[in-house]
């Protein structure tokens, strides 16, 4: 039992591994500003929407007419003078600022690419994303990752509980008493 237990432990873990270096390097990238030099592209493209449909709507279409996919961030959505539609669209390592006009039928984007960096960050807490059929499967293995990350460190204690060592359980206890006064001291 402890055998097929400690497979099942090592190998659900080799399954998760790049998703904890992944989510890993993220965070680190959080704390620390990692710069990268942004480059941004221009070109122009034809899309139409449905005129009689809210702002909102209009940029949900532009973007599927477009062919990308990202988040629009709701208060990026407006309107010039020249009743042109303007908005932002948000993926990881890239956005895009498009502004479209429905009377010519074209848009214009402004693209920006902001390295790899940006991409891990983007995909730290990534679940699912408009356009992006992929996405989804990112969501369900970080969600496999973190249930796995509970089975191994439950099973890790199940197992190194029949080794009777003081120090890990010292450890162990240290490490939660550290947590906990953490976890306290925040809220």
């Amino acid at each position: 039992m402890k055998r097929r237990l400690l497979d099942l432990h090592l190998y659900l873990g080799l399954l998760c591994a790049p998703y904890l270096v992944v989510y890993g390097v993220s965070a680190i990238s959080f704390n620390h500003d990692w710069v990268t030099t942004p480059w941004t592209s221009e070109w122009e493209a034809s899309a139409t929407g449905n005129s009689s449909a809210t702002d909102a709507e209009q940029a949900d279409e532009v973007q599927r007419a477009l062919g990308l996919w990202g988040f629009i961030p709701a208060k990026s959505v407006a309107r010039d003078e020249a009743s042109r539609l303007s908005f932002v669209v948000n993926r990881p390592g890239r956005s895009y600022r498009v502004s479209w006009s429905a009377q010519q039928s074209s848009a214009r984007i402004e693209e920006t690419h902001r390295g790899v960096v940006d991409v891990l960050r983007g995909l730290h807490g990534l679940r699912r994303m408009n356009g992006a059929p992929l996405s989804v499967a990112w969501g369900l293995y970080s969600e496999l990752s973190v249930w796995v990350m509970i089975f191994a460190v439950a099973t890790g204690i199940y197992l190194y509980s029949s080794r009777g060592d003081w120090i890990g359980w010292s450890l162990l206890g240290g490490g939660s008493a550290v947590f906990a006064a953490l976890a306290v001291a925040v809220w």
